[in-house]
This record gives C-alpha cells, structure tokens and sequence, in this order.
C-alpha cells in the first residue's frame, strides 16, 4: 500500500473520530437534558441559541486537536515503523548493503541503528563468503575435489543426453557453442583433441559423464590454479521442451536475458531495431561468458532523440547484416531457454512487426514482476539503485541485459515471499499484465 493511501485512511479516521466524540457529546446533552425539570430545560432552550456558537466552536478545535495529536503520533512513530518494516525486507530479501535512514520516534531511529548495523555485518560476511551466500560454494567445492581441477585441460560435466551441467574457461574457449543445460554441440571438429572420459560416480542415479580434452597449460615452475567453474547440477532434470518448465522453480531454469536499442519508439509506423543484446543466467549466476551483441542496418533513418539516448548514428551500421539475415544465429544463442527482459511487450513488438516472430518459449518480463512484489512500476535504473547495483552501461543493449539479470536475481526471493516460485505462476503475473495488451 501506497503512503498516500495510508495517509487517505489517517484523515478519515480523523475525521471519523471526531464525529464520533461530537455524537457521544450531543447523546450526553441530551440525556442530560431530559433528566431536568420542565422548568430547568425552558430555561436552557432559551439560553442555548447563546451557548451554541461556543459548543461549535470548540467541537470544531476539539476536531483540530485530535488531528494534529494523531498526525504526531502518526509520523512518529507509526508511519517510520511502516517504512521501517518495508526497507528491512528490502535488507533482507533483496539488498543487503542497503541503508535505512533513521527518522521518526527516538526509539524507531534507535531501531533503525540496530538493523543498519545488522545488515553491515551481513554485508561484509557476503563480502568473504559466495555471491550466492555459500549455496553453490559447497556444490562447487566438492566438484573440484572430485574433478582434479587444479588440472587446466578444458573440463566439462554432462549430463543425460549430453547436457551440459559443469564447465570451465578454457572448456568456453575451446569449444564453440558451449552453453550452461545445452547439449553439447554436435560433431567432432566442435570438440579439441584429446579427448578423454572419466569415470564418475553417479549421483542420484543420473548418467553423469566427465570429459577432458585439449593439452593441460601449467607453466613451468608455478602452482596450478583451478580455473573457474560454472555449475548448475539442478539443469540434469530439467524437461527437454521449455513449454513443459511451468512447474520448475524460477531459481532452477536457463535464461536468456535481452535487450534492445532502436532508430524509434514505434515498430508501427517504421521504427527498427539497430541493436540487440543478451547473456544467459541460470536462475541463481550470471553467466557472462555466455553472451551475444550485434549491432543491425535498418531500412529506416534513426530520430535524434534516439541517438540522444543510445549514442548510436546511421553512419556506425552501414556495415552491419539485417536483423533478418541475423536472427537465426540469435534463436541458436536463446534456445533452451526462458526469454526474460524489462518491458519485453516493447522488445517483442519490433520482432512481431520486423520478423512476425513470436517467441515460442516461456517469456518473463522483470518490469511486470517488480511492480507485482513493489506494488508501484519500476523502471530498470530505479530497481538497480534500490537493490544496489551499479547501472554500468545504461542504454546500451547488452548493459541493460546485464542490469535486468541482476534485478531478476533480486527479484526471485521477493517474488517467494508472495508465494511465486515456479515458472508458471511467474509467466502469468507476464501475460496478464497491461503492457502485452498495448499496441506499439
């Protein structure tokens, strides 16, 4: 609820309050006036005409009072222990390096301290622990006891049907196409030689299968590192179509996040899209080796406020492909995965008007669930500073990707707390909201 419509309900409890003590008044009077005699009550009804000025009078400043001592009590202590409840969930569930301003009663600053203080110590915890707050540091702890990393060959974990559940940076390097719960690609040249398969338990029964392959790099005279693993062992489950995720919970699934830049703001009347960015996240990391940028040559000049606000000239794309000749390498980049973006109605409108495509796999819209969890509509810049994240590159396609992944990522325990934790209650608060019912 809004603090404005928390103040509508103060006034009118005021103003309730205050009939309420004129009517307990007049019943007063009049019972007391019906307990004297026939002669005492001639004597008031001739005096009251006098008297009623003054009784209205102070009604009227009686009203006053009760307001401004309320109004007191209200922004006192009342209204910054709502504020207070609200930023403490934000702590809590969203920001951890989120300060609360004290206001209000001595006593809600004092608890205001308490909780900053609290949040600090978190905060500097999360600083020396895992960016996923230890969950994944135990999972990857163990593979890389059971898998050897300190071997720098290009490792991979696959799981049934050759999907991919673990893999390093040279793994990224050397093989093209690699992607987090994607198969492996197919076809020999895609894999460097050697190529080696090693036995591994099975966990929970699923066929898991360890590969090395390409020469180990270790230099000379230096201890072996690990090298950095991406690790989603919740992907070996997943159902092979997207359409049948509508159970999973939103921290288990692959995502493609994407944005756009374009020459206008309306695909109806011409306008194009000159730049397209996404990355993948697993629902619980960013996957930033995992991403696709390309700039496109449009039929149709760019406004001056566009370029204003993107930085980008008709002159930069005279070399670029078309949208269309591109797009299948995009689909090939999103596949096997949720689309998710922040007012993706805007985004999909171009690729409906440019390409009549509409995406065939769930579609989640970060805009729709921040005001569903804020009850207010958010946009991209003001969720980041709220959740603390820096902006980076604001309006450039693949920075606003990187930013909406990051707000998601916030979102998702927000969204637990008001009971949406799978794909398909998520992609429901997205369908029914206004903006998939504008035309662009």
């Amino acid at each position: 609820m809004s603090w404005r419509r928390k103040w509508r309900r103060h006034v009118v409890y005021v103003i309730l309050s205050t009939l309420a003590v004129w009517a307990i008044g007049a019943l007063t009077l009049y019972l007391s006036y019906r307990a004297f005699s026939p002669e005492e009550q001639a004597w008031l009804l001739q005096r009251w005409h006098k008297a009623f000025p003054f009784l209205l009078g102070g009604g009227v400043l009686f009203g006053l009072l009760m307001h401004s001592l309320s109004a007191q009590v209200y922004h006192a202590y009342i209204l910054p222990l709502l504020k207070l409840a609200d930023q403490t969930r934000w702590i809590h569930e969203g920001n951890v390096s989120h300060k609360i301003l004290p206001e209000g009663s001595p006593e809600a600053r004092a608890l205001a301290e308490v909780i900053n203080q609290y949040a600090a110590e978190q905060a500097y915890l999360n600083r020396w622990g895992h960016e996923d707050r230890g969950e994944l540091a135990a999972e990857e702890a163990l593979v890389l006891n059971r898998l050897f990393c300190a071997d720098h060959r290009a490792q991979l974990l696959l799981g049934p049907k050759n999907r991919v559940l673990l893999y390093n940076e040279p793994a990224l390097q050397q093989i093209q196409g690699l992607q987090l719960g994607r198969p492996l690609p197919s076809g020999a040249e895609a894999l460097p030689k050697p190529l080696e398969t090693l036995p591994l338990a099975q966990p929970e029964g699923l066929p898991w299968k360890w590969l090395k392959c390409g020469p180990q790099a270790k230099p000379d005279g230096q201890p072996c590192e690990p090298s950095p693993l991406v690790f989603a062992p919740h992907f070996a489950g997943l159902p092979e179509d997207p359409a049948d995720w509508g159970a999973c919970r939103l921290s288990d699934l692959p995502y493609c996040c994407l944005d756009t830049e374009t020459t206008g703001l309306n695909p109806s009347k011409g306008d194009q899209v000159i730049e397209l960015g996404a990355l993948r996240l697993t629902g619980r990391r960013l996957l930033e080796g995992e991403q696709y940028l390309q700039r496109f040559r449009p039929g149709c000049p760019i406004s001056p406020e566009s370029t204003n606000i993107h930085g980008i000239t008709i002159d930069q794309l005279t070399n670029e492909p078309t949208l269309a000749s591109h797009w299948p390498k995009f689909l090939e980049f999103a596949d096997q995965a949720v689309w998710l973006g922040h007012n993706l109605a805007f985004d999909l409108a171009f690729f409906r008007q440019q390409l009549d495509f509409t995406p065939p796999v769930p579609i989640l819209d970060s805009l729709c669930l921040a005001e569903f969890c804020l009850d207010s509509e958010w946009g991209l810049e003001d969720l980041a500073r709220r959740f603390g994240i820096d902006p980076g590159n604001r309006h450039q396609a693949l920075g606003d990707a990187k930013m909406t992944a990051l707000v998601f990522l916030r979102l998702i325990p927000l969204l637990a707390a008001k009971g949406v934790k799978h794909l398909g209650e998520a992609a429901e608060l997205t369908a029914k909201h206004r903006l998939f019912k504008l035309k662009y």
